[in-house]
């Protein structure tokens, strides 16, 4: 499925991030930067560590919903779980261009690509669980 392989690239880049800013140099010193002010923080925790445990969640819940055909349930985690990934990722967008005037393209623009195809992709999904276990109209004779 899709969704696993774009939130294993999520988390990938989330938790790469979040291992520098948290027991490395930061991430002004590596290839793909938190932005030129850095990491914004919230509650004194880079915003990357949120990212990566979302898309770690949205991950796990990929793989489960492929393992069991009995998840039914999973698409629709998937899909809240990516619409709030979404949103998170795009205010923090909103914030480093708006109020931070970001010049370059910081990380949480690539997280905010990922969560969109994520999210088009488990709503597409979900519909189409939601079709396969829908009994088939009954006709009236």
């Amino acid at each position: 499925m899709l969704v696993a392989v774009f939130a294993a690239a999520g988390a990938a880049l989330s938790g790469y991030l979040s291992y520098v800013n948290l027991w490395g140099s930061g991430c002004e010193q590596t290839a793909i930067t938190c932005g030129s002010t850095g990491p914004v923080m919230i509650f004194g925790i880079p915003n990357c560590v949120y990212g990566f445990g979302m898309f770690f969640a949205v991950l796990l819940f990929a793989i489960g919903s492929m393992a069991s055909e009995k998840a039914k349930m999973l698409p629709n985690l998937i899909f809240w779980l990516s619409t709030v990934g979404t949103l998170f990722a795009l205010g923090l967008v909103i914030y480093e261009y708006g109020w931070l005037k970001e010049k370059g393209i910081p990380a949480c623009l690539y997280g905010l690509i990922f969560y969109l195809i994520i999210f088009v992709l488990a709503f597409f999904y979900r519909h189409q669980v939601r079709r396969a276990i829908q009994p088939p109209p009954q006709s009236v004779a």
